[in-house]
């Protein structure tokens, strides 16, 4: 279940405001609390929607369950990092932030309401960055039922950089200059996804529009073809009916000049054997 928008609203502009406080959420008369400073995720007082780590790992699919079986069956399965390791292809940071990311999520799609008080807080934590922690509110698994296919458009992936969080992000973001269809993202993507929609850094269609578009674009081109193709035979009839009036005009003027020379011809022939009768009379 997402978050709701007033929830998820109010998180992302303590974000954007680079807020610091506790930010007080509310479910079923139940309060957790998730501590800002300067708008990094500091620590958290979970009333409810607490996540562990092992069913954040497996949530997230980092941990398959029978690697937690596995975990289990050694007495490890409620162990602490040393044992996780082994398990899981994570940095020690990443695998630290992993439960409250987890439950950050919980608790925000639980919320019923949320509120920010701002005010000094007592880190109880390493900070998570805003950058990451707002893009994991925005993480969801798919579902099937409600989840249509997307394509997606990046105009600039600079613009984006701050929400990246390493190369094969940026160079994704790069691949997409035009409209490109996406097959099942990650969970990690689709929190970017939604993150650079809602900042206006993407354009997202449906994959049935973006077909729809596809499709109008190439009846378009195909019409603009056919209209030139069209034009371009009017001119060359048109070139061809103004050569054939050149080549008519032409033969008239020949022949009215043969019939000219031929006149002065007959005329001069005339006076040529008036003359001779002439001098013949003499």
């Amino acid at each position: 279940m997402p978050p709701s928008s007033d929830v998820v609203d109010t998180l992302y502009a303590a974000h954007v405001r680079r807020a610091t406080g506790a930010l007080r959420l509310t479910f079923r008369g139940r309060e957790s609390r998730l501590l800002l400073q300067d708008g990094a995720l500091v620590g958290a007082e979970l009333g409810f929607g607490h996540q562990s780590v092992n069913q954040a790992l497996v949530r997230g699919g980092a941990l398959k369950l029978n690697q937690l079986d596995a975990l289990w069956a050694r007495g490890a399965g409620a162990a602490p990092d040393p044992d996780l390791k082994e398990e899981v292809a994570l940095p020690e940071e990443a695998l630290r932030d992993v439960p409250l990311l987890a439950s950050l999520k919980r608790v925000a799609a639980l919320a019923e309401e949320v509120e920010l008080v701002e005010t000094a807080v007592d880190p109880s934590r390493e900070p998570i960055p805003g950058k990451r922690w707002v893009r994991a509110l925005f993480e969801r698994l798919p579902d099937p039922e409600d989840d249509e296919p997307i394509a997606i458009r990046c105009a600039d992936a600079d613009a984006c950089a701050p929400w990246v969080e390493d190369d094969e992000e940026f160079e994704w973001l790069e691949s997409l200059e035009t409209f490109t269809p996406q097959e099942s993202p990650s969970e990690r993507r689709r929190g970017l996804i939604s993150v650079l929609a809602r900042e206006g850094l993407i354009e997202i269609l449906s994959v049935a529009e973006w077909e729809r578009q596809q499709e109008e674009a190439r009846l378009a081109e195909e019409a603009r073809l056919a209209e030139e193709a069209r034009l371009a035979e009017e001119a060359r009839l048109a070139e061809e009916a103004r050569l054939a009036e050149e080549a008519r005009l032409a033969e008239e003027a020949r022949l009215a000049e043969e019939a000219r020379l031929a006149e002065e011809a007959r005329l001069a022939e005339e006076a040529r054997l008036a003359e001779e009768a002439l001098l013949a009379e003499e």
